[in-house]
């Protein structure tokens, strides 16, 4: 209807229409079904080598024992570590070293461990260099009088670490034609007990030197594996951007070429492997609407967040806002976390514009596999839009046009007011008042009192 000053109350001619092709939710690592090792991380840094005086001697000399080609790869017996290692969620108390540069937690005996390929695992294994290799080198001892693989066991309970020290041992294995004439390497594998009961254990690999030993000819290549793993299907390897070290959990294992080039470990290289803690975020839900709200009001949603884990401790880093600046962050949670606690993300839709209205919220957290959740926003603002009618000879900024009239008499004169946008439309208190030359002379007698739709 239209009428002095009152609204004609008109419906929205269209909705927005959101379209969102893609979002990401979450960062999710897909890995073979229950790797476990995926909970692994790498940090490479330098290190020193470890004091043997000490140790206990698997191996020392130039016999020219061979760690391939019909010879039993194991050293000697059982070793005892002298704590429980959980490794992998596992606790072992005793190993098996071979000239392969790996170790073997257990009792079991792998005949195949000449040259392990990660990929085929039947017993967990731990590989600082996994490659065929002889202890005294086929030159008659040139690489080394002393040869050696040592182990140690250090400091106290419960705080221990295994210390197992290939030192001087020929990189390549020996055939018919020789393989790695004349290189060497000498590295170490440390077991480090966890002062948590049941938390996975550290393990390092220490890189004193991998190269070629004077007074030795050389020939041919020598290529090693890096890494460790439980099965076929539940292993990480080490691989090589350059010279950056990092981690692979399925595929190909790299072969590492330790003579030539900078991708392998550096001269006093450090590499340690740490299982973070099954932490797990969840977040829910994953689109928060806010529904249509007039321009100038504000409705506030939340989401949940929940350590969806099964240990350790949720943490959170500051969140994200991106997208629409209708949209604010009001509370965030407290606190960190523990498995099955919940806690919640506020946030306010206070829009000043018409239209739809998109955004996303982004939660940062140390989860391990679902450590970032987003969340998308959606709202749409409705706001009223004024449209002025004049009448008669009027124009919209001028009223009483032609108009005269006695001294002391009085004359009325108006305009139609639509509402020709949506939401609610309220006349402020500076309608009401005039101003301007003789605008004592001038009053409204009539204006609505309510807000319109």
């Amino acid at each position: 209807m239209n009428s002095l000053l009152s609204l004609t109350s008109l419906s929205r001619a269209a909705k927005f229409l959101l379209v969102i092709a893609a979002l990401v939710v979450g960062l999710f690592f897909a890995q073979h079904a229950g790797a476990t090792m995926s909970k692994y991380r790498l940090t490479a840094g330098g290190g020193s080598p470890t004091d043997m005086s000490s140790a206990s001697t698997v191996w020392e000399g130039f016999s020219g024992f061979r760690g391939s080609y019909g010879y039993s790869p194991m050293l000697a017996g059982y070793y005892n570590l002298g704590f429980n290692f959980n490794f992998d969620g596992t606790n072992y108390s005793q190993c098996v070293i071979y000239t392969s540069g790996i170790i073997s937690l257990g009792s079991t005996v792998n005949s195949t461990y000449t040259n392990p390929n990660l990929a085929s695992l039947n017993t967990p294994t731990i590989a600082p260099w996994g490659a065929y290799m002889q202890l005294s080198g086929d030159q008659g001892g040139c690489i080394s009088d002393y040869p050696s693989v040592k182990y140690i066991t250090l400091g106290s309970a419960p705080n221990r670490v295994f210390v197992v020290a290939w030192t001087d041992i020929q990189l390549s294995h020996w055939s018919s034609s020789v393989y790695g004439y004349g290189y060497t390497g000498s590295f170490e594998a440390r077991l480090y007990e966890s002062p948590v009961p049941g938390e996975k254990g550290v393990v390092e690999f220490f890189y004193r030197a991998l190269g070629s030993a004077p007074g030795c000819s050389y020939y041919g290549a020598a290529t090693g594996r890096i890494g460790m793993g439980t099965s076929s299907s539940n292993y990480l390897s080490v691989k090589y951007s350059g010279s950056t070290p990092s981690l692979d959990y399925n595929g190909t294992v790299a072969n590492i070429n330790g003579i030539t080039g900078t991708a392998k470990p550096s001269n006093g290289a450090l590499y340690r492997f740490q299982a973070m803690p099954d932490v797990q975020l969840s977040a829910s839900p994953k689109t928060l609407d806010f529904g249509t709200v007039s321009s100038g009001a504000t409705v506030d949603l939340c989401v949940t967040v929940r350590h969806a884990g099964p240990e350790g401790i949720l943490t959170f880093s500051a969140p994200t806002l991106n997208g629409s600046p209708a949209y604010a962050l009001i509370s965030s949670p407290t606190s960190p976390l523990t498995p099955g606690q919940t806690a919640t993300y506020c946030l306010r839709f206070s829009p000043t514009t018409n239209g739809g209205h998109v955004g996303v919220f982004t939660i940062f957290t140390n989860g391990l596999d679902s450590g970032t959740q987003q969340v998308l926003l959606t709202g749409e603002a409705i706001a009223p839009t004024i449209e002025v009618i004049p009448i008669g000879d009027n124009f919209v900024n001028r009223m009483f046009r032609k108009t005269r009239l006695r001294l002391g008499d009085t004359v009325e004169q108006g305009v139609i007011v639509k509402n020709v946008g949506a939401g609610q439309l309220v006349l402020n208190s500076s309608t009401t008042s005039i101003t301007g030359e003789f605008a004592q002379y001038y009053w409204i007698s009539r204006y609505p009192d309510a807000p319109m739709t």
